[in-house]
């Protein structure tokens, strides 16, 4: 056992980080920073994902080879290759090791022959960032191809895949929070170091008294389910554990909405790394934050453009999300034909000959040019700008 290896140190921060109220970019190299004392790696790179295709919107990372971003995408999007980042997403325990998938042959793989290998980065340990079926970003880990990840990194990762994602689900909406009266907005609940409302928002006083409670609330007193969130994230910060439950709740409304219920420590990302002292707690509030529940709705903004039809386009996502004919048929109620003869109608309209051509057309049309220039996300993981025309 390497001299450094400190898994439940890094793991018990690791979780305190993906609740921590950090911003996107923050919350992932502090995490990097940690996961590398229990998982060693020479470069990683940690993409961003719109919930509704999976497709990549950003990412950051160290050490990654420059230069060759675009092929690495039409490598991702195009060519066969093992471990990619949507078949993670859609196979169990989204987490794969290259080694393992190539049956140590990692010469198998176009990325490595063409772009890691020869950069003396051959193997990597990539994980999709899924919470309740939507994908909000990857993560993949890179290091010399003589020292492959073993299993018990691979579930080490595997073990985190969620408390990730909503780490980077939260920080995507915690930075996108307005304090406004809309009703679609989200709301914020700010509570003091004895669990007292310290502030809230005018949407979170309207989300909160339209939470169905077993009892009615007292004044200054907060709704059943968001009280067992919060023991959520307490129980979390204090125990460590595996299996402890991720803060957040989906939490009915009196006026039959939905809400998603989200619990995070508020911190100060300028603070001093706590890695020399793994047991110093937290300094800073508990923010609730009250989303309303609403499926993710990039992609019938962006076909709009190419004028597909309702149907067309509800199959257009489904393709995106890496769904094959017969699942989709079974989605939408349909036959497998009534589903390629709407294919067929999309194909033409966007202009290409096969769904893998489709994937890597609405990529490199509507998300490179803005992964490319950095454009900002939304609460949502999708692109602030959604464009007006193809």
């Amino acid at each position: 056992m390497k001299k450094d290896w400190r898994p439940e140190d890094a793991r018990r921060e690791i979780l305190r980080l993906c609740h921590a109220g950090l911003d996107p970019i923050t919350f992932r190299m502090k995490v990097a920073a940690q996961l590398r004392r229990a998982i060693p790696f020479d470069a990683w790179c940690w993409p961003t994902a719109d919930p509704a295709t999976g497709l990549v919107t950003g990412a950051v990372g160290e050490d990654i080879p420059p230069g060759k971003t675009q092929r690495f995408f039409e490598i991702e999007y195009m060519e066969p290759d093992f471990t990619k980042f949507g078949d993670l997403a859609r196979q169990r325990g989204h987490v794969g090791a290259l080694s393992r998938a190539t049956d140590g042959r990692l010469n198998r793989s176009l990325r490595y022959r063409e772009i890691f290998g020869p950069a003396g980065i051959g193997e990597d340990l990539r994980a999709a960032l899924v919470i309740e079926g939507s994908t909000w970003g990857y993560l993949a880990l890179h290091r010399d191809e003589s020292a492959p990840f073993d299993d018990f990194e691979a579930a080490y990762l595997g073990q985190l895949v969620l408390h990730l994602a909503e780490g980077l689900r939260t920080s995507l909406l915690l930075r996108t929070v307005e304090h406004s009266a809309d009703e679609e907005a989200p709301g914020i609940v700010l509570l003091d170091a004895e669990l007292r409302v310290a502030s809230i928002s005018s949407a979170g006083e309207q989300w909160l008294a339209d939470i169905v409670s077993k009892q009615p609330m007292a004044d200054g007193s907060l709704p059943d389910p968001v009280a067992a969130v919060i023991a959520n994230l307490l129980r979390l910060e204090r125990d460590h554990r595996e299996g402890v439950a991720v803060p957040r709740a989906r939490v009915p409304t009196q006026s039959g909405r939905w809400l998603v219920v989200h619990a995070t420590r508020l911190s100060d990302p300028n603070a001093s790394d706590r890695a020399a002292d793994p047991a110093t707690d937290w300094i800073g509030p508990i923010a609730i934050v009250l989303e309303p529940a609403r499926p993710h709705e990039l992609m019938p903004l962006l076909l709009e453009a190419y004028a597909l039809t309702k149907r067309e386009s509800q199959i257009t996502q489904l393709v995106l999300l890496g769904r094959a004919t017969n699942r989709i048929a079974a989605d939408l109620g349909i036959s497998p034909l009534t589903v390629q003869q709407h294919l067929k109608g999309v194909f033409e309209k966007v202009g290409v000959h096969s769904k893998r051509e489709l994937a890597a057309g609405i990529f490199a049309r509507h998300y490179w040019p803005r992964v490319a220039t950095g454009a900002a996300l939304s609460a949502d993981g999708a692109f602030q700008d959604v464009p007006a025309e193809a």
